[in-house]
Order: structure tokens, then C-alpha cells, then sequence
């Protein structure tokens, strides 16, 4: 697998428009390269650890707007009527703000698109977060990290009520131990508790469905028992010696789950309505046969029937994301693959055997 470049490509729109929020910001920011390595710093805490994170946003408090400001009053006061949160979160910001000093800002020298060397400690520090829990399901490699912290960044600088919506769509893949950190910090507690069911209520309309706060505890319980169950799954048939195959990978896990819930997924789908005409929502049908007279493979078809059954079930609802359809059928897919492939070599079945599955 080729090594991801610590050379990151800036385009002409972004690089010019940090360029102006630096240069307009007189007392933080010197040049570009300040506020990319700001965004990229407070980003990684944010994902790694709160605590450390919340100083640092607090350092960046006497260098705000006051749009950015009177944003995030309104936030936390929704949270906290008392205005307490805020009035504590913000304690001392304006002595600091009155210390402030202005500073020299050097312009880029050749506007344009920027290439932003990353360093080999924060490029780790990158690839450690994308590998946690199911992170890499939203930001898939080091790139797509940096731009979504570059891009959130920006946005709270220029227009702040903009940002929560990016901070909503990441929600879902932050991982449990740094949500139950977030929750337990008490600057904010009533702020993160409003977030959390904001956040919720956004996502859902997107048709995402985030698992309860309360349940969060319980996730990584569920994760390991998973684990455990998928490290050594048995394949055997009557009569014949039993053999142990190790099972290790994601598309592994992902059958293990659907197999395991089928049983209640059977049940539960039997109570979604089916509706007598098809909705505006539904692909429209050319007439062509679904399946050619001489293509008799149904058991993909019915491995992502179930895919989607599972899917309906766990969301409630009969509306599913085509993306993530498409991304659980492939896991599903990919671990019956697996387990085809070493039933074949187990007991010398030939590829081009016919077998009938049901």
C-alpha cells in the first residue's frame, strides 16, 4: 500500500481566504501558515483530548469577534438560561483581551494554491485517530483530515453559526472514550448535554441515528464481545473433523452481526408497512428483468435483502442511506466471501462445483 504524502495541497479559494482571516485577525495570527497549523493543532485535540483542548480554545477566546462571541453566548445560554456556562467559560477574557498587542503579518508571497508540509509527529497522530473506532467511515485518510479541520476552522473565523453543522455530520464518528470526556467536563456540562441532543435531532434528519449518551458506556463492551466472538469462528460440517479458521477482519464482524440479529430481524421487518404504490422516493424501473434467465446467482441478492432488512430495523425506519447501504452490503459481502473461500479449501471444493444455497 503506497505511503500517504506529508504534502498537503491547499487550493487558490482556501489558501486566499485564510490568508485574509489571518491578516484581518491582528493579534494572533503573523501569516498563513499560523492559522493552518492552529486549525490542524486544536483540531487533533479536539478528537484526542478534550481537557487540553478546551485550554486551548480558551487561549483563542480574547482574539475572537465579537460575531463569534455573542454566537457562542447564545449557544450556551440555550443550554444554561442562568448564563453561568458562559459566564464561567469566558471568566478573565477580556483582562487577557486588554494585554493583547498587535502583531506584524507576513503575506504570502506567491498567492495561490499552497502545498502545507505536515510533520511526522502530527501526521501520526492523524493516522492513530482515523484507525479509532469508526472514524475512517468519515474522514478516510490524513488529507481528509487536515481539510476538515482547515475547512472548520474557516468557517468558525468568518461565519460561526456555520460551523455547528460541520461539527453535527462529525459527531457520529467521534470516538466513545472522547465523548464520555467531553461529557464529563464540567465548563460546559449543560452546553455538551444540549450539543449531544442537537446533534442527535440534525443527524437523524439526515438519516443517521446516533446511539443514546447514556448508552455510550456500553459500546465498547459490545465492541470487544464482537471481537472476541469474530477472533475464532468455527466452520464444520456433520461428520466431518472439526477445524478452527481465525477470523480477523471487518467483513467478518459485519456478518457476524447481521447473522446474529436475523432471528429478530425477521420479526421486527414483518411490522413495516408496505405501501400499495411506489413512492416519489423509489428508483424507477425500466422494465428490464431484475435477474437474466441465465444468471442464477441469488444469494447475493439475498445477503443484501438482509443487509437492508438489518438496516431498516436498527434505524426504524423503512428510508436508509444508499452510501451506507452500500458500504454495509460490501462488508457483508466481503466477510461471506471470506468464509466461502476457506469452506472451499477445507474440503477441496472446486471453484466451478456447483452448490445450492438457500
Amino acid at each position: 500500500m503506497e505511503q500517504e504524502s506529508n504534502e498537503i495541497l491547499i487550493d487558490s479559494y482556501r489558501s486566499g481566504a485564510i490568508d485574509k482571516i489571518a491578516k484581518d485577525n491582528t493579534t494572533i495570527f503573523t501569516n498563513f501558515e499560523d492559522f493552518v497549523n492552529e486549525a490542524i493543532g486544536t483540531y487533533i485535540m479536539f478528537w484526542t483530548d478534550p481537557a487540553q483542548a478546551q485550554m486551548n480554545f480558551n487561549s483563542l477566546l480574547p482574539h475572537m469577534k465579537p460575531e463569534q462571541l455573542k454566537f457562542m453566548k447564545k449557544m450556551m445560554d440555550k443550554a444554561d438560561t442562568t448564563g453561568k456556562e458562559y459566564e464561567n467559560f469566558t471568566k478573565g477574557m477580556n483582562e487577557a483581551k486588554s494585554k493583547l498587542q498587535p502583531q506584524s503579518y507576513f503575506a504570502l508571497t506567491n498567492p495561490g494554491q499552497q502545498r502545507y508540509h505536515l510533520d511526522d509527529i502530527r501526521f501520526r497522530a492523524i493516522e492513530e485517530i482515523i484507525q479509532t473506532e469508526n472514524v475512517s467511515k468519515k474522514l478516510k485518510n490524513v488529507k481528509a483530515f487536515v481539510d476538515y479541520a482547515i475547512t472548520l476552522f474557516m468557517t468558525w473565523w468568518t461565519e460561526p453559526e456555520e460551523a455547528i453543522p460541520l461539527q453535527y455530520a462529525i459527531w457520529p464518528y467521534m470516538p466513545t472514550k472522547v465523548k464520555e470526556e467531553w461529557k464529563n467536563n464540567s465548563k460546559f456540562e449543560k452546553t455538551f448535554i444540549q450539543f449531544d441532543t442537537d446533534a442527535k435531532e440534525w443527524n437523524e434528519k439526515q438519516g443517521i441515528v446516533l446511539p443514546k449518551l447514556e448508552d455510550s458506556t456500553n459500546l465498547e463492551n459490545i465492541d470487544n464481545e464482537i471481537q472476541e466472538k469474530t477472533q475464532s469462528q468455527e466452520f464444520s460440517v456433520p461428520n466431518e473433523i472439526q477445524t478452527m479458521k481465525t477470523v480477523t477482519t471487518e467483513g467478518a464482524k459485519n456478518l457476524y452481526k447481521i447473522c446474529k440479529n436475523i432471528k429478530e430481524t425477521r420479526e421486527l421487518i414483518k411490522n413495516f408497512p408496505v405501501p400499495e404504490h411506489r413512492t416519489g422516493d423509489a428508483l424507477p424501473y425500466d422494465d428490464f428483468p431484475l435477474i437474466w434467465e441465465f444468471y442464477s446467482r441469488i444469494m447475493p441478492i439475498k445477503l443484501l435483502v438482509t443487509v437492508l432488512a438489518d438496516m431498516m430495523v436498527k434505524k426504524g425506519t423503512p428510508l436508509v442511506s444508499y452510501s451506507d447501504f452500500r458500504e454495509e452490503g460490501y462488508y457483508a459481502a466481503l466477510g461471506l466471501s471470506d468464509s466461502l473461500s476457506d469452506y472451499e479449501k477445507k474440503y477441496g471444493i472446486k471453484r466451478n462445483e456447483k452448490k445450492l444455497f438457500c
